[in-house]
């Protein structure tokens, strides 16, 4: 939306899915099903160069949104795909997408799959040379990480904790900001302090160096994407009578 050069490694899923997935925050997740992904014919020096949502076209059936599809398709944001990529590769990968494209943020999905096997040792090493990379580069960079099965073991609430991340030792240490994403609902927990959690998620701000920790409460909408005004239907996952609670998409989406 704002244009900015970003570069999304998935280790994980590979590059159709994530570009489902990133539109879907736009328009909702039943509604990205009405779109089909048909490549379009590039040559070897273009598809080495030119991002997934910019070579990959879009037939809209029922959405029928030509400009928001142009603006995907125009996109700054590359995708790419590896499911054994070490911190050597993710740092080569790094180094070309900046020159090439001048990238400013990258996205990486995720730490647990870098080097699953690795000593605490090699993913602290691991863990030295992305900072380094990146405070070279200029270039911010998003991780994602898995958490451990404390939080599902555990009662109350079961909302997550820095103790809770998989090597949370070496992302407490590096981290400049930690955040969570925590929906009650999830968890059958229908109401809390603040009142009715249908429909609702709480983004916890557990580390920041630069600024304050807390929690903002926001609408989780379509079951992809998360806004700050409020709520279209959307049914619980937990709910046996097919409770609905009301959600409105905006210009303001995390």
């Amino acid at each position: 939306m704002n244009k900015i050069p970003t570069a999304v490694l998935s280790l994980l899923d590979d590059e159709r899915y994530t570009a489902k997935r990133l539109i879907a925050s736009q328009l909702g997740w039943d509604a990205v099903k009405s779109l089909e992904l048909d490549p379009i014919k590039l040559t070897d020096e273009q598809k080495d160069k030119v991002a997934m949502l910019q070579r990959i076209g879009f037939v809209a059936r029922e959405t029928g949104n030509s400009e928001f599809l142009e603006n995907v398709k125009s996109a700054p944001v590359w995708i790419e795909h590896g499911l054994d990529m070490d911190m050597e590769e993710i740092v080569s990968r790094m180094e070309r997408l900046k020159r090439e494209n001048g990238i400013r943020l990258i996205v990486i999905d995720s730490f647990g799959w870098i080097a699953p096997e690795s000593t605490l040792t090699a993913s602290e090493a691991a863990m030295q040379k992305l900072v380094h990379t990146a405070e070279k580069l200029k270039v911010a960079v998003l991780m994602t990480c898995d958490l451990t099965r404390a939080v599902e073991n555990r009662g109350g609430t079961k909302k997550p904790i820095l103790s809770d991340l998989r090597d949370n030792a070496l992302i407490e240490k590096y981290s400049s900001l930690v955040m969570f994403l925590y929906r009650p609902e999830y968890y059958c927990i229908y109401e809390d302090n603040a009142g009715s959690t249908l429909g609702m998620a709480d983004v916890i701000v557990a580390r920041n160096r630069r600024g304050d920790i807390g929690e903002v409460r926001l609408k989780f909408v379509n079951r992809a994407g998360f806004v700050s005004r409020p709520p279209v239907s959307v049914l619980s996952p937990c709910s046996n009578d097919g409770t609905t609670v009301t959600t409105m998409m905006n210009d303001y989406m995390f």
